[in-house]
């Protein structure tokens, strides 16, 4: 499978994602392998991060399996076990409200799976823990699950699966391949096994792209920790900044701000913007869209006909049906690829007149969704709790920041001339002329102060400002809020759970 074929994939199942909204999406047999992309970014998933990924690497190129498991809930990571069997991803999903975690298994056996492979895959079955669920492409057409009966090379698997109190609970079809005849051949090959209760309903999904197998919705029985945005913004539609300039105007700035030091005046200015901006302008949730650019609803609306399509193939299992169901996926893909084609090229043609909406795309193409954590402590013990995580990392921090000698040496005179600097007096209009040239849409700073509301009162906010900087400056004080910045951890090599020490 060639870079292109994989990105059409994508593309589909960010459809399906954006339909479904699953909270997970697991999926096997990806085919990716490092040659065909630079970072994970190849693989997005809009509103989704990347917990886990398997690459084969028995075969050239990944050929026939690799694993890629996508979240997004906060509380989910992965967990790596010593084992020999390749082709399995091990999820946690933490329990919340005192619940059990429950641990998730995503496995592909490829067919043709030596008796070595299979026996890698039996010893990692018999090391699972309580509260297990194992979900993916298993291989094993000849067993049959309802009676527990099979040929005696797939017995040694079953009898472990009874042994770990396992229950597979696929009852349906999974994959199906069209015979010349016009009639559809049906196997269960991707199973749902689990030893707890956990799971409440399993549906047939569709297939995705060509694929013979039909993708899978499982649902768990488990609180888990949404991770909304309760940030709110100015909604600046509905500001009226007129009634903001009128409220200010009035303000003597040079008799309010005389017997102040630099951080009361800061305090001051603070209080009258915020005082006049939270009366004059509305606040509004920020949103959070995930919808890719280049769907629309003719897009969507497809989608949903293909689904429909195939809970009819499902129910009647007729050849004419399922040509109608690929018939109908045919027309989703491309769809898909020409809504997609069409978004970049209207990007490109007005990339001049235009630029932003072109490079906010390319960064969301090329940007790779991550995260920080979970990280383990120093006993090995596996924290993912945000107040948990943000000590470690303060720790990690000042454990290696420099500490610099508060004693310093007197400079050397540098400067002989006539005329030395020995005041510097800023002001209004160089404030203003620095504040015209903010940009208006940038996110505020620790100082909750949004650029676009300091901008919009340029000409008042010039004076204090002004008076605000030559305090500074006289009095050699650095105000808290200009020390502080919000600091983000990137990961960039070996363990992402581990500190360096």
């Amino acid at each position: 499978m060639n870079a292109q074929s994989i990105v059409n994939k994508m593309l589909e199942l960010n459809g399906q994602v954006l339909e479904l909204k699953p909270d997970l999406v697991a999926i096997v047999e990806t085919w990716t392998h490092p040659d065909i992309y630079q970072n994970n970014a190849f693989l997005n998933i809009d509103g989704y991060f990347i917990v886990d990924q398997c690459d084969r690497t028995d075969t050239i190129k990944g050929r026939g399996g690799g694993i890629i498991v996508y979240s997004r809930i906060p509380n989910v990571y992965s967990v790596t076990l010593k084992h020999n069997f390749d082709q399995v991803l091990h999820v946690v999903i933490s329990g919340t409200n005192n619940e059990p975690d429950i641990h998730l298994h995503v496995v592909y056996k490829p067919p043709s799976s030596s008796d070595t492979n299979i026996n890698n895959l039996i010893k990692y079955v018999s090391n699972i823990p309580e509260n297990s669920v194992l979900v993916g492409d298993f291989n094993f057409p000849d067993i049959n699950w309802s009676t527990l009966q099979c040929p005696s090379v797939d017995s040694p698997f079953l009898d472990m699966c009874n042994d770990k109190f396992l229950n597979q609970l696929v009852d349906f079809p999974t994959n199906f391949t069209p015979q010349k005849n016009g009639s559809v051949t049906a196997t269960c090959i991707d199973l749902v096994l689990t030893n707890c209760n956990s799971v409440a309903s399993i549906a047939p999904c569709g297939q995705l792209g060509a694929s013979k197998h039909s993708m899978l919705s499982v649902d768990l029985i488990m609180p888990v920790t949404e991770n909304p945005s309760f940030e709110m913004i100015p909604d600046y539609s509905k500001a009226d900044f007129n009634e903001i300039k009128l409220k200010l105007e009035y303000v003597d700035w040079h008799t309010e701000l005389q017997n102040k030091d630099t951080l009361d005046t800061w305090k001051l200015i603070q209080e009258k913007i915020f005082s006049v901006v939270d009366s004059s302008i509305p606040k509004k949730p920020r949103r959070i869209n995930n919808r890719p650019l280049w769907m629309n609803k003719n897009i969507m609306r497809t989608i949903r006909k293909k689904r429909r399509l195939w809970k009819w193939f499902c129910s009647t299992r007729d050849g004419k049906d399922y040509n109608a169901y690929t018939k109908t996926r045919d027309e989703v893909n491309k769809a898909i690829k020409r809504a997609k084609r069409n978004l970049e090229k209207r990007l490109a043609k007005d990339a001049k007149s235009n630029p932003k909406p072109f490079y906010q795309y390319m960064a969301k193409q090329t940007k790779c969704h991550t995260r920080v954590g979970p990280l383990k402590d120093k006993n090995g013990k596996i924290q993912n709790k945000d107040e948990e995580m943000v000590d470690m990392l303060n720790q990690q921090f000042t454990s290696v920041f420099t500490s610099e000698d508060p004693n310093l040496p007197t400079p050397e005179q540098v400067f002989f001339g006539e005329s030395p600097l020995v005041t510097c007096n800023i002001l209004p209009e160089m404030v203003s002329a620095k504040i015209n040239r903010l940009n208006p849409n940038k996110a505020h700073g620790p100082d909750k102060i949004y650029p676009r509301i300091v901008k919009e009162l340029s000409d008042i906010l010039s004076c204090p400002l002004s008076i605000l900087f030559n305090k500074s400056l006289n009095e050699g004080v650095v105000l808290p809020d200009w020390k502080m910045a919000n600091v983000t951890s990137i990961f960039k090599k070996g363990d992402p759970q581990t500190i360096a020490q």
